[in-house]
């Protein structure tokens, strides 16, 4: 669940209708147009079936981590308040299951989920009840805790949808929506082996059952429609892509240049530091383009000489973000006045080394409009929740939640 912590006015669905009649209407344009009709199909199916489509033995902890408080009143009355509306255990623990489910299969990068960061990083066992689990080295914290108050920004942040809703007179119908949870539920429990009632005992804590989830199901599936709704009114257009690039430029650009690294002969010596860098100036002396540069590399070359002389590319590198760079290449490189040919030496007194460094090119993969229209989105949605969130007031009755302030 994404923490908020910035506030800005929303932006109306008509805030751009005048500036747009006569815009041209480009291939990104209609690229993004036709992504933003699929994700809001899509999306929302996400929102809605992804506990259904998980495997039971990963979503059984979702009520292992609840399952301790079984009393009559803390299920079925108040169990936690947010903004004056009352949280029965039963609506906090379906709330629980939904965020816990989306944070461990969310993707973090490269194919690799925060589920299976946290199992492989932080030693999170899905075999275990997440209340008997310790979180982040703290012997007073744990797993439990930490999706709880997930789970409690969740509430909050769909509690805020479903307000601004009704505000807006935004008219949904859940009917659609909950047959297809129901018979997606009913497929899952199916393939599990086991009742459907059982299944939801399962997934969503001892006491639910269809009849007594309906509601907050049909809530939570409204909340997510119109989610969609203030997503596609917040994404930016063109313009503010554009603009935002012009800002982050060093964010989102590559270069390709060429290194050649010295070393000293004798680490963390000033004298055969020296030596190092009059070796890397006289061999930037020689260098005329790129082919002469590595070339040179074989003869300056502090090892590995004949890498460079076998392969003509051996001091090319390619693509390379400014994040990726350590030192001062880096601020050299990404400098805007940099031309295709500029050569210098850059000392690194830490690593007993000077490098010969050319600049090739700088470029910007237009793929990466995509990535900046999500992050401005994403700035945007939170502005628009933080609005309200911010306001809200929680009622932890008996401290059922250990609120998290680290």
């Amino acid at each position: 669940m994404e923490e908020f912590t910035v506030m800005a006015k929303v932006k109306g669905s008509n805030a751009a209708s005048n500036d747009t009649q006569e815009k041209i209407v480009t291939k990104y344009d209609r690229k993004v147009q036709k992504r933003k009709e699929q994700a809001k199909k899509e999306a929302l199916r996400k929102k809605i079936f992804s506990i259904a489509a998980t495997v039971i033995a990963v979503i059984i902890v979702a009520a292992a981590g609840t399952a301790a408080w079984l009393n009559y009143d803390k299920v079925h009355h108040e169990y936690i308040a947010v903004d004056g509306d009352s949280i029965s255990q039963i609506e906090f623990d379906f709330y629980y299951s939904m965020t816990k489910q989306n944070i461990l299969n969310q993707e973090l990068y490269s194919g690799m989920t925060y589920g299976d960061y946290f199992t492989s990083y932080l030693g999170y066992d899905s075999s275990k009840r997440d209340s008997a689990q310790t979180y982040g080295g703290d012997a007073s914290y744990t797993w439990y805790d930490y999706f709880a108050n997930n789970t409690l920004s969740t509430i909050m942040e769909y509690k805020a949808l479903l307000k601004e809703a009704d505000s807006r007179g935004y008219e949904y119908s859940a009917d659609d929506d909950y047959n297809s949870f129901v018979e997606d539920f009913k497929s899952a429990a199916d393939s599990a082996g086991v009742s459907v009632s059982e299944y939801y005992k399962t997934v969503f804590g001892k006491h639910s059952s269809e009849k007594n989830l309906k509601g907050f199901i049909c809530e939570y599936l409204k909340a997510a429609a119109f989610q969609e709704e203030i997503q596609l009114e917040l994404a930016p257009d063109t313009e503010e892509v554009a603009a935002y690039y012009q800002e982050h430029k060093d964010d989102y650009d590559t270069v390709n240049y060429r290194i050649l690294d010295i070393a000293a002969e004798t680490e963390n010596d000033e004298a055969s530091l020296a030596d190092a860098k009059a070796k890397a100036e006289e061999m930037m002396s020689r260098v005329t383009d790129e082919a002469s540069f590595n070339e040179l590399c074989a003869e300056y070359a502090s090892e590995d000489a004949d890498t460079y002389a076998d392969d003509a590319d051996a001091s090319l590198k390619t693509s390379v973000y400014k994040s990726s760079i350590t030192g001062d290449e880096g601020e050299w490189l990404f400098d805007s006045s940099r031309q295709a040919g500029d050569i210098t030496v850059i000392e690194n007194a830490d690593e007993s080394k000077c490098s010969v460094v050319m600049f090739v090119e700088r470029s910007y993969d237009k793929d990466n409009d995509e990535v900046i229209s999500q992050t401005i989105l994403n700035q945007n949605y939170s502005d628009f929740i933080t609005s309200y969130t911010d306001s809200m007031s929680v009622k932890n009755k008996n401290n059922r939640i250990k609120m998290y302030e680290g």
